[in-house]
């Protein structure tokens, strides 16, 4: 495919489908907007913000009010406290927010709008980035399908709302994009930014130990390349450090992680939690979740061997770590998988690969729509899907 000719083919397809993110959010929210009034802004009492500056009757107040919700409040709070006396927060890392304060300051926008400018910019570049990994990596003959997947899919939407889930994404997808190019040393700074956006970037160190390993020739220069991933678990302690010294709290990062209902679960907790989902009466985000980690599981299993190796490592590594570490909603597990699985990107252009009927393909999207429209009404009248 020939450069000029694949770029503009990308570029088409992200602004298509960053377009129909926007609609969805617009539509869902001006259609609420006008039925429930007021929409809910503070959940459980969490009076850390002020209320969105921008007029009612404004179309930026449509588009943003109902993206803000649940860690999107904890987002704005390290914005504008950074982290100041609140050990709870440190659960959230700094790159996000900060990075959003400086948009603000910039810019002169609350950061309701500058967080919805500064994801759909990011939207729009890792469709871009999704179609040339689909289309170079796994060799897809349409790779516009594999955006496809990611814009219907349930939870999509988190990829506006101001969570830092998709600033993650395109820095990985910079940061092997790099390694690709053979530019092992800013591979590993993009990767430092990885490890400073979420506490689980510092495990995307262990698909790039194994493609930085296997791209050298020579035991010297494994080790100068492999020296360059120790800047990861570096930036992972200062940015531990800096949250210590404004929480006031000694090992607040990992306090609030329990406080956030994360804990380590031995493979038979797993094994009962699983069992306990399919004993519980039926709930949309429970069980979707559910089936999610399982059909997780069954892709990573058949797509081992196929998808490049430091994919389906990368792929790995963060399921069990969702899985493992799974976010408890009361006593409900894997209450989180639904938003989670979008980091696993190389499973999403896998299942793009499939070849099925195009009936099959139309359900999907049928369905996939459907759960999307529900999810989001979900989340805007403050229900908490993932």
């Amino acid at each position: 495919m020939h450069w000029s000719s694949s770029l503009k083919q990308a570029i088409i397809t992200a602004a298509i489908f960053t377009f129909w993110m926007h609609f969805v959010v617009y539509m869902i929210g001006s259609i609420l907007l006008g039925l429930v009034k007021p929409l809910p802004y503070y959940l459980n009492n969490m009076k850390l913000v002020e209320l969105i500056p921008q007029a009612k009757n404004t179309g930026w107040y449509t588009m943003v009010h109902p993206l803000q919700r649940f860690d999107g409040l904890w987002y704005k709070e390290i914005a504008l406290q950074h982290y100041f006396k609140n050990p709870r927060s440190t659960a959230f890392f700094p790159l996000y927010p900060f990075t959003i304060e400086l948009i603000m300051m910039a810019t002169g926008f609350s950061f309701e709008q500058a967080a919805f400018v500064f994801n759909s910019i990011l939207l729009f570049i890792f469709f871009i980035l999704i179609y040339f990994l689909a289309a170079q990596k796994f060799h897809q003959a349409n790779p516009w399908h594999s955006v496809v997947i990611y814009a219907f899919f349930p939870t999509s939407f988190f990829l506006l709302a101001p969570y830092a889930d998709i600033l993650m994404l395109d820095l990985i997808l910079f940061s092997l994009f790099a390694a690709y190019g053979k530019k092992y040393f800013l591979s590993s700074l993009v990767a430092v930014l990885v490890v400073m956006t979420k506490p689980f970037g510092i495990f995307f160190i262990i698909p790039l130990i194994y493609l930085f390993y296997k791209s050298a020739k020579s035991p010297k220069l494994k080790l100068m390349r492999l020296s360059y991933l120790l800047l990861l678990p570096c930036a992972f302690m200062i940015v531990v450090f800096y949250q210590d010294l404004m929480s006031g709290t000694i090992a607040s990062t990992f306090k609030s992680q329990s406080y956030w209902g994360m804990k380590f679960t031995t493979p038979w907790g797993i094994v009962k939690d699983f069992l306990h989902i399919l004993k519980t009466s039926y709930s949309l985000p429970t069980h979707l979740n559910f089936i999610l980690a399982v059909a997780g599981l069954y892709l990573l299993f058949i797509s081992k061997g196929v998808i490049p190796n430091e994919l389906w490592i990368y792929s790995f590594v963060l399921y069990m770590v969702f899985v493992f570490t799974s976010t408890k909603y009361g006593s409900i597990p894997f209450f989180s998988f639904s938003r989670y699985a979008l980091m696993l990107f190389p499973l999403f252009i896998y299942t793009a690969s499939i070849k099925v009927q195009n009936i099959i393909k139309s359900f999907y999207i049928g369905i996939s729509l459907l759960l999307l429209v529900i999810f989001f009404i979900f989340y805007t009248v403050g229900f908490f899907v993932a």
